[in-house]
C-alpha cells in the first residue's frame, strides 16, 4: 500500500518529461522505494569515473554537469541523472554538482533493477531519457540534459 507522500511524489514524477507516460502505480512504487533527500549547495552527488550505485530525480533546484573538467550542461527539476550507469552497465561519464539546495529522489540500483524488470514502462522511460543524454556529432562532450 502506498502512503500520501508516495502519491505526492508520484504526482511530481508524472509531471516530468521522463515519466509523463508511465503508469501512476509504477511511479508510486518508484517513490515508495526511493529516498527523498536534500543535497546542499556545492555537493557533488555523482562523480565522473566512479561505479554507478544509484540514480537521482531532481524534484527542486538545479545542478551543473561536468565531463572531462568542462561544464557541459545545467539540469533542473524533472531531470533524471545516473540512470545510464544502470541501463548501460558502465562507470559514470560525468560529475553532477548542486548549484543550490536540491531536493531529489535517490533510487538505489538494486531497487531500480528490480523495478525496471517488473515494470517495463519504467525501463522504457529510463531508456528514452538515456537516449537524450547521448552525445551528438555536434556535441562531443556528452549531451545537454544529464549524465550517468
Amino acid at each position: 500500500m502506498f502512503g500520501r507522500k508516495d502519491h505526492s511524489l508520484a504526482d511530481q514524477l508524472a509531471a516530468t518529461s521522463t515519466f509523463r507516460s508511465s503508469p501512476r502505480r509504477d511511479l508510486a512504487e518508484l517513490a515508495a522505494q526511493g529516498r527523498e533527500l536534500t543535497l546542499p549547495a556545492g555537493w557533488t552527488f555523482l562523480q565522473e569515473g566512479t561505479p554507478a550505485d544509484a540514480c537521482y530525480v531532481l524534484l527542486e533546484g538545479s545542478a551543473h554537469v561536468r565531463a572531462g573538467g568542462k561544464q557541459v550542461a545545467t539540469i533542473a527539476a524533472g531531470a533524471v541523472v545516473g540512470e545510464m550507469g544502470l541501463v548501460d552497465k558502465r562507470l559514470r561519464n560525468a560529475s553532477v554538482t548542486a548549484d543550490g539546495p536540491v531536493r531529489a529522489l535517490r533510487v538505489e540500483y538494486d531497487v531500480l533493477e528490480r523495478l525496471v524488470a517488473e515494470r517495463p514502462a519504467l525501463r522504457r522511460a529510463l531508456e528514452a531519457g538515456r537516449d537524450t543524454h547521448r552525445p551528438t556529432s555536434s556535441d562531443p562532450a556528452g549531451g545537454a540534459s544529464g549524465t550517468s
